[in-house]
């Protein structure tokens, strides 16, 4: 809980995908190992997908307003955070979102802080990051040649040397429980700065490798 019993503290982290999610939730738990109490000092932390990138605008502002606005109030501090790939802003996978409007229209309905958490280019490029968990996971020899013009594509390579699909924003059973997660976040230490902050991480360039 929040220090000041009468001012509630909520971070919300808005995905595009189940494999968002579980990616999330496995920093969120990281993170909570790099404070002094192991634990968050806020009301509520979760990560919400809006389960469809073609309305992912439409559908965030109304979970947001259904489903936290409707139990904090002005006094209260509401972070949301965008957790998006970049390539759908690049290369027109998905329509692109007014990020200006929608941070704009988010603050409106109450959020406190808007804060954007972009993967570049997919999150499939931060999963890569631990190329070893991910061979390992397949049971594949930990000399095998990666290949693919970005992690998503190396990632759909890797799984069809074992005959199994890897279907972008969907789980996969186990996968992100074989990754080495300390190994992940002190790679990300700019791109999870924000969010660091908003946990009480003190910011600095060895913070996520300490």
């Amino acid at each position: 809980m929040s220090k000041n019993k009468q001012v509630k503290k909520c971070i919300i982290l808005y995905v595009e995908g189940q494999t968002e999610v579980e990616f999330y939730n496995k920093v969120k738990e990281y993170m909570k190992t790099k404070l002094p109490k192991k634990k968050f000092e806020v009301d509520q932390f979760e990560v919400i997908c809006t389960k469809s990138i073609n309305q992912f605008k439409k559908k965030l502002l109304l979970k947001f307003e259904k489903e936290i606005m409707s139990k904090y109030n002005k006094k209260d501090e509401v972070i949301v955070g965008l957790c998006y790939d970049s390539d759908g802003y690049e290369f027109g996978f998905h329509p692109a979102i007014d990020r200006k409007k929608l941070e704009k229209e988010l603050n409106e309905k109450g959020a406190s802080k808007v804060i954007h958490l972009v993967a570049h280019k997919t999150i499939e490029d931060w999963i890569m990051l631990d190329e070893k968990g991910v061979l390992r996971y397949l049971g594949l020899p930990l000399n095998t040649a990666i290949k693919g013009k970005n992690g998503l594509e190396q990632l759909q390579l890797l799984f069809k040397k074992k005959n199994r699909p890897y279907l972008k924003g969907t789980k996969v059973e186990g996968l992100l429980d074989a990754l080495d997660f300390n190994l992940i976040c002190s790679k990300l230490c700019c791109e999870l700065s924000l969010l660091c902050c908003e946990v009480g991480i003190k910011c600095s360039k060895d913070i996520m490798k300490s």
